[in-house]
């Protein structure tokens, strides 16, 4: 795809692709997430979302920066104005337990394998862009 702009709406340009970018990136890994996801109940999955970082995750729990305390894949804005940062996180109590596991139960990972896929997911996105 060409892109034709000029070159004083070049930072506009750059921040709707770098938004565009991040909202496809985490609703892929939260896909992929859920998809990884072990049910039993259904509660793990359906905690699963994509949050901006001015809002608040289903889990209601971040720490004193504003972050989600509950596993998370993240593209973050890295100081460019008017970028959000972007979360996927998995909000139930219990999530980091099926990730890495207890002393009772063998760990299920869900999210680690999205963070192992994180460039290939980049990878295609950046190509659908």
């Amino acid at each position: 795809m060409a892109i034709k702009v000029n070159l004083d709406q070049l930072p506009k340009v750059i921040e709707q692709l770098t938004q565009e970018f991040a909202q496809k990136f985490t609703a892929e890994a939260a896909t992929m997430a859920i998809e990884l996801t072990p049910v039993k109940t259904g509660g793990l999955r359906g905690s699963i979302g994509v949050f901006e970082s001015n809002q608040t995750d289903n889990s209601g729990t971040k720490d004193a920066s504003g972050t989600s305390t509950k596993a998370k894949v993240t593209a973050q804005s890295n100081g460019l104005s008017g970028f959000k940062d972007v979360y996927v996180t998995a909000g139930a109590d219990y999530s980091q337990g099926i990730e890495f596991g207890t002393a009772n139960r063998p760990a299920t990972p869900f999210m680690r394998p999205v963070v192992d896929q994180a460039q290939a997911i980049a990878n295609r996105v950046v190509k659908e862009i």
